[in-house]
């Protein structure tokens, strides 16, 4: 039997259980745009009571590159330094720089760059979802599913480069839906200058032109201009860098290689396409079925010499897109950064793809039924779909001021204390590398890479701390700004702590042959043999120590952890021995020290015991090791007197 057509003017039926007039149907997606762009603004608003930092450490490094381009005319990332590509956006560093010229208000630079971005790139966005979909109120699905992930309203409000490429992206698909071929490959050099993916859009394109076996006109002029932008950018890169590409790019795919792939997927890409997302996800594989059944469907041929029809209900290249990004970085580089943000620029892609599969399944559901049941349906699944992004959506505003605060109160903190307390000649080395540098205005060397790209060969090597410690000699390093929860340090005392919850930021003294690092591994048996002990585990406290002295023996931390497995296990010789040799390492410490005072008054040395609390008195007065002591030798004392 024939399947009946579906009820004429099934499709341009409102998506509401009452029929929405045209007009107000057609306002639908700019309605979702209007709420995208008032997001971003509404967090830095409800921000506002508070000395505001952006969400990510990164931002400064676009912004110092830009205020040293805008100052001293060179892409460094301290006045007089070698040029170097640790920006992985040229592009939005140069603008930046431009922004320097009118003011010096980083803020004002960055915020303005990314809400404008982000408002070019919802409203190109919602042009592309109504030339795909063909729909205006399924194209405003797509773009409130966009619009209500928190994560876009961050990233705007964050001082990073997201949201201009989300913006270039999209122009590209939007030309690239029109059959605009030489348009999509001019928007796509230009995203290319913001982050390296877009060369992955260029292979989807690439594939989707192949797929589609009809050559259009503007192919190869289109070629010839993306590879003229390919040219430019990789000429830049050497010339600042010596590489081809950004060495952010190399440095943190060295430093996240290996991780695991179960652990990406589920973490990173599940974690991408989480909440109303995940909705979607059946409904984008259904898009994907339809697409394949397209593809191997007969065509008919195009009279020759003329372009053939395009239709612009293709979304090969949007699927393509979605799928490629997270598999690239799977391969190259498995990690999606703080909000997921080098996996988002895929979703806008997929909101499409999906929206436009349960509109499919939708109609293939009630294609029998009356009107009011299709609208009803779509007004479901809507619901369904938007409820479920608002649902986590709520926590946006707080996530956003959370993770600036935190910015705040160790990496802006810590710039500006070295500002402070440090010469100008000073140097400092550190990890996270962006507000520390800003704000110290002092030269630094990247520990992981980023902007120091000679370091980027030994991480995760076992020669990485011996490179550092000749690296930062021949750099005549003076100072350490880490987070302890990444790099611990032994051996010498903090000269600064900022807030120590979650995680602790200190700054060092560097003294090449004092200063000492621990490796991840080595504090992690510390941490082990340390619970280990507090719960009596005596066996299992040692087996751990032992593997942590094996690895580390220079380290004082493992010799006060032994002296304190001997103390308790009523060996006071050997813990004696043990704290000695951890005075050696770091004398000034008030733990070694403080360990050694109270072995020794169990051995009945008291006038031993004496001097440790003198020596801590002029290092550490005020440390609860020293009141400590001094109680324990004040009750030995008194106990010999008759």
């Amino acid at each position: 039997m024939k399947r009946p057509a579906p009820r004429r003017g099934l499709e341009a039926a409102a998506s509401s259980a009452l029929a929405i007039p045209a007009p107000l149907l057609a306002a639908l997606p700019w309605c979702a745009v209007v709420l995208g762009v008032a997001v971003p603004i509404a967090m830095l608003i409800l921000a506002r009571g508070a000395p505001f930092a952006f969400p990510l450490d990164d931002a400064w490094i676009h912004l110092t590159y830009a205020r040293n381009l805008a100052m001293h005319g060179a892409f460094t990332y301290f006045p007089g330094d070698h040029t170097s590509n640790g920006s992985t956006a040229p592009l939005f560093t140069l603008l930046e720089a431009a922004g320097f010229k009118i003011t010096s208000n980083e803020f004002v630079i960055a915020l303005l760059i990314g809400l404008l971005a982000h408002l070019s790139f919802l409203i190109t966005f919602a042009r592309w979802a109504q030339q795909r979909i063909g729909h205006p109120g399924w194209a405003a699905l797509a773009v409130a599913m966009v619009v209500l992930d928190g994560r876009f309203g961050i990233l705007a409000a964050s001082g990073m480069e997201t949201s201009l490429f989300l913006a270039l992206t999209a122009t590209a698909f939007f030309a690239w839906s029109r059959g605009k071929i030489l348009r999509a490959a001019t928007a796509t050099g230009i995203a290319l200058w913001v982050r390296p993916e877009a060369l992955i859009l260029a292979g989807v394109f690439a594939v989707d032109w192949i797929l589609e076996r009809r050559r259009r006109r503007g192919a190869l002029p289109g070629l010839g201009v993306f590879l003229a932008f390919v040219a430019g950018y990789v000429a830049f890169n050497f010339v600042t860098g010596h590489a081809f590409v950004p060495s952010t790019l190399a440095a943190k795919a060295a430093y996240y290689a290996g991780r695991p792939f179960a652990e990406f997927f589920f973490n990173d890409v599940g974690g991408t396409f989480a909440a109303g997302w995940l909705l979607l996800v059946p409904f984008g594989l259904f898009q994907v079925f339809r697409e394949v059944q397209r593809l191997f469907a007969a065509r008919v041929p195009a009279p020759p010499g003329a372009d053939p029809p395009y239709d612009a209900s293709v979304m090969r290249a949007e699927i393509g897109w979605a799928i490629a990004l997270p598999l690239a970085y799977a391969i190259v580089l498995p990690f999606s950064h703080r909000f997921n943000r080098y996996l988002l620029p895929a979703l806008p892609a997929f909101a499409i793809a999906g929206v436009a599969g349960l509109r499919a399944a939708v109609v293939g559901v009630t294609w029998k039924q009356d009107a009011l049941v299709w609208r009803l349906t779509a007004t479901v699944a809507a619901i369904v779909m938007l409820g479920s992004q608002w649902f986590y959506f709520q926590s946006t505003p707080a996530e956003y001021e959370r993770i600036s605060r935190y910015e705040l109160a160790r990496h802006v903190k810590t710039g500006r204390w070295l500002a402070q307390h440090t010469p100008a000649n000073a140097v400092i080395a550190a990890h996270d590398v962006g507000a520390i540098a800003f704000y110290s205005n002092r030269r630094i060397v990247d520990m992981a890479g980023l902007v120091t790209p000679e370091v980027v060969p030994h991480l995760r090597k076992p020669d990485y701390f011996a490179f550092l410690d000749s690296l930062f000699e021949r750099e005549r390093v003076t100072h350490l700004a880490v987070l302890e929860e990444w790099q611990p340090v032994d051996n010498v005392m903090p000269l600064f702590e900022a807030d120590p919850e979650p995680e602790v930021m200190h700054v060092y003294p560097w003294q090449m042959g004092v200063t000492h690092f621990l490796s991840l591994d080595v504090r992690a048996d510390l941490d082990q043999a340390g619970t280990a002990l507090a719960s009596g585990q005596f066996e299992q406290a040692r087996a751990a120590l032992e593997r942590a002295k094996a690895a580390d023996p220079n380290a004082a931390s493992v010799w006060v952890l032994e002296g304190a497995i001997d103390e308790r296990i009523d060996r006071q010789a050997d813990a004696e021995a043990a704290y000695r040799h951890a005075v050696e390492l770091f004398p000034d410490s008030p733990v070694t020290r403080g360990g050694l005072g109270s072995v020794l008054l169990r051995l009945g040395k008291i006038d031993e015991a004496r001097e440790q609390l003198d020596a801590m008195r002029t290092a550490n007065p005020h440390a609860a090791q020293t009141a400590l002591l001094r109680d324990d030798i004040e009750i030995a004392e008194r106990r010999l007197i008759p």
